[in-house]
């Protein structure tokens, strides 16, 4: 027990010191730390941020490999909502398909997590 309390501790001090480099002082620096620790103790949590990290990166690969100049939508700023109309759009046979109502509720599930993600200042690119 004591070995995991340590091991927390020292990746906790680690984190710390990748957000200072990242983040400058302030309130979106304590959103991030808070998120984190949130994270750490909600598996549940965490289950669902990465479920709906790697749909919006399949949904965004698909976009730019079926647009014919994928770096005019980089600085576009399009929401996850933007994304999935945007695929669904292009989808020939699939956009009654049940897999938008999962990703709509993986969607919901995310957003409405007691988890501060908006707090954070939001990228400025679509996705590298």
């Amino acid at each position: 027990m004591a070995d995991e309390r340590d091991a927390r501790t020292e990746r906790r001090k680690s984190i710390d010191e990748h957000v200072k480099e990242v983040l400058p002082e302030g309130s979106a620096r304590d959103h991030f730390v808070n998120m984190i620790a949130q994270l750490e103790s909600d598996d549940e949590a965490l289950i669902v941020l990465k479920g709906h990290l790697v749909v919006e990166e399949r949904i965004t690969a698909t976009i730019e490999k079926f647009v014919f100049y994928p770096e005019h939508l980089e600085n576009a700023r399009l929401t996850f909502a933007h994304k999935i109309a945007i695929a669904r759009s292009m989808s020939l046979d699939e956009s009654d398909s049940p897999m938008w109502g999962g990703i709509e509720k993986l969607t919901r599930c995310a957003t409405s997590s007691p988890i501060p993600w908006t707090a954070l200042p939001q990228p400025r690119r679509w996705m590298p």
